[in-house]
């Protein structure tokens, strides 16, 4: 072999050594300059942009679409209730503020492993999630959690091959009501004055609100029978069948604050009442002439009300605001509540009344 074919095919090695070198580390190359990087680029400086988050489960199933419209943010799949705007903030700040950490893997057969397979797959186990502004989507696929599990999660970009460990908790949950505004409104004891509960069957009970004046008020006529119904919540059962009976202080005390932090579990329009199976009514007299009114119903496994709120005609404004705020949320809506919270209101005077046998005979 002469000296100048020699030296032509030392010359092709080493080019073909560069060009696998090129190609086949490309990838190296480019997941090791976006390390450190954010995730989505960008993002941050178009969070008030944001008006759709679209969030997809096993079998390509949604499992809710966030929704900005100018009466704020609120979930399509629930009739656009409101969203909790607090979590979806919380959601797409983490997305947007997550850099990259490490890559783990572009190999489609180890997706599963880490939960970034494909959402249309009926096993997947990860959430593919859609973040919109007007102009652009990002669309990325939250898989399992990374070694620091409040602190890391491993996630893939929809249209690229390679997962990522980011330093974020990208919190994707598989239920829609996750999403909706959980709070209603909050009333405190204090503000109560009255309350009343009614039955399907006719039974009726009603506490009223021990004042100083209460012998000399419109109530005078109770007095002799609530002389030993009253109790450390500062309420006393009206008329009851058995005056002497002592009241179960802690009954009462549920009964006159189940409204405070009042929060519903999920929502339905209010025609699946009709469905349901109506169980109670109960009326909460407020301070400054304002009035609750819950309708309960109740599945085979869940509990539900309906409310209505009110005000006297000679009410100040800010108790008729009040109002009418109460009512642009509750007006139309069927709330699925805590058993707990249910279970507060729908009393009867046998679970309030301590009642003993000779009491019986």
């Amino acid at each position: 072999m002469s000296l100048k074919t020699l030296l032509i095919l030392l010359l092709l090695s080493v080019v073909g050594a560069a060009t696998y070198w090129s190609t086949d580390n490309k990838d190296d190359v480019n997941a090791a300059a976006q390390v450190g990087a954010l995730l989505v680029p960008g993002l941050m400086t178009d969070l008030n942009q944001v008006d759709r988050i679209h969030l997809q489960a096993a079998g390509d199933q949604t499992i809710a679409t966030l929704v900005r419209s100018g009466q704020g943010w609120g979930v399509l799949e629930k009739d656009h209730f409101p969203a909790d705007v607090s979590k979806i903030r919380a959601t797409v700040l983490a997305l947007a503020e997550a850099y990259i950490v490490e890559e783990k893997t572009s190999n489609p057969e180890l997706y599963t492993r880490l939960g970034v397979e494909e959402v249309a797959a009926s096993d997947a186990s990860g959430v593919q999630m859609t973040v919109s502004t007007a102009g652009q989507a990002h669309t990325l696929i939250v898989g399992k959690p990374g070694p620091q599990m409040n602190r890391s999660r491993y996630v893939r970009m929809q249209t690229e091959a390679t997962t990522w460990l980011i330093d974020r908790k990208i919190d994707v949950q598989y239920d829609v009501a996750y999403w909706l505004r959980k709070d209603l409104f909050s009333v405190e004891a204090s503000e109560l004055t009255a309350l009343s509960v009614q039955e399907p069957d006719g039974h009726a009970m009603k506490l009223l609100r021990k004042t100083a004046e209460h012998d000399h008020s419109q109530h005078a006529e109770h007095a002799s029978s609530m002389a030993n119904n009253e109790s450390e919540s500062g309420f006393i059962l009206a008329n009851p069948s058995q005056p002497d009976a002592q009241v179960i202080d802690a009954e009462l005390q549920q009964m006159v604050n189940a409204l405070s932090s009042f929060q519903l579990l999920d929502v339905e329009p209010a025609v699946a009442a009709t469905k349901l199976k109506a169980t109670m009514q109960a009326e909460f007299h407020l301070l400054r002439g304002i009035k609750l009114k819950l309708s309960g119903y109740e599945s085979e496994k869940d509990k539900y009300v309906q409310i209505e709120a009110s005000v006297s005609a000679g009410a100040d404004t800010a108790a008729k605001d009040w109002v009418s705020d109460i009512n642009a949320r509750v007006q139309g809506w069927l709330f699925r509540i805590p058993a707990v919270s249910y279970d507060a209101i729908n009393k009867r005077e046998a679970d309030v009344l301590a009642i003993t046998v000779d009491q019986l005979n």
